[in-house]
Formats: structure tokens, sequence, C-alpha cells
């Protein structure tokens, strides 16, 4: 094997090794999405998560109400008493007023359970949504990582052909590379020069 031919083998076993680290570089990053998708955990809750809010709406304005209320029932019994209104009217006033002391509360709290509970579905549902894509999308990249151990482990296979011609402590990136530059530079006429030359820089 000439200088020329030494140079083309080198160029081609080092082809062949930058395309295992490719490879080996393409598996480390589907296995690192792989763990991040597992970890990844969709938003969701439970319903006081997004219900307390009017409750404490709803206590708020039933405090808020409940002195105006008190107040106005007062007055209104003071009126019929200094009037001799019959009993029934001041009561069904009063009562109008102890009722819509409670029906404002409960309405806000009533709206808010519903919004509370269509929002609640909504996040699960979009939850759902992204763990089913999240599970696709991992076992598509288990397939994947699949193919391209093969592909590695075919390429190393191959590459055990140059076992006799390179040995196994030269086989590195930067290494090759100064084996190429002493063929191309003619330091070395053959890849048993420029592997031997190496080996006693080495042993040095």
């Amino acid at each position: 094997m000439n200088r020329d031919e030494s140079i083309a083998l080198v160029n081609e076993i080092c082809s062949e090794y930058r395309a295992v680290k490719e490879l080996q570089k393409k598996i480390d990053e589907n296995g690192t999405l792989i763990r991040e998708l597992a970890d990844s955990k969709p938003l969701t809750g439970k319903l006081i998560a997004f219900f307390w809010r009017y409750l404490l709406f709803g206590g708020i304005a039933f405090t808020v109400m409940l002195f105006p209320t008190a107040m106005l029932s007062f007055v209104i019994f003071f009126i019929a008493f200094e009037s001799n209104l019959k009993p029934i009217y001041p009561q069904i006033a009063i009562g109008f007023l102890i009722l819509n002391n409670f029906a404002v509360p409960a309405i806000i709290i009533a709206c808010g359970y519903g919004k509370a509970k269509r929002k609640k579905s909504a996040l699960d549902r979009q939850a759902a949504e992204k763990a089913e894509y999240n599970q696709k999308r991992m076992d598509e990249l288990k397939r994947q990582t699949d193919d391209l151990l093969k592909q590695k482990e075919a390429k190393l296979e191959s590459l055990q052909k140059y076992n006799g011609i390179i040995p196994e402590h030269l086989r590195e990136g930067e290494k090759m590379e100064k084996l190429k530059q002493l063929l191309v530079t003619g330091k070395a006429e053959t890849i048993s020069d420029a592997t031997a030359m190496l080996s006693a820089e080495k042993i040095r």
C-alpha cells in the first residue's frame, strides 16, 4: 500500500469514526429528551385550587352586606313600630333583606363553582393531550434510538477489519489526524510507518 492509498484509507477510517461519534451524540440527545419527557408532568390540580377564591369572595360579600342588612332591618322594625304597621309588612321587608344577604354570596359561589369546574376540565383535557403526545414522542424517540444503536453497532463491527492496520490506542480523532498528517507531509510513506512513529512517540 503506497502513501496515496494509505491517506485514502485513513480518510475513510476517520470518516467512519466521525460517523460513529455523530451516532453516539444523537443517541445521547435522544436519551436526554426521553428523560425530560418522562419527567414532564402536565399541569392539573384539584377543584378547590380554582374554586377557593370564589368561596372567599362569597364570604366577603356576606360579611360586607351583613351590617347594612342588620341596620336596615332595625330601621324598618323601628318605623313599623312607630307607625303601628301590621307585623307582616316589616317581616316581609326584613325577610327580603336577609334573603338577599344570603342570595348574593350564594350566586357568587355557584357561578364561581361552575367557572372553576370548566377551567379544571379544560386543564385536565390539556394535561391528558400533553401526556398522550409525550408518550407518543417517547415511543418515537426509543424506536429512533434503537435504529441508531443498530447503525452504530454495524459501523463498529465494520471497523473491526482495520484492527490489524491501526492499533486500538491510536483510534481517536486527534491521533488519527496526526497519523494522517504524517502521511500527507511525507514523514511516513505507509500506515505502518505512521503508526510506528506515533507509537514510538507515545512510548517516549
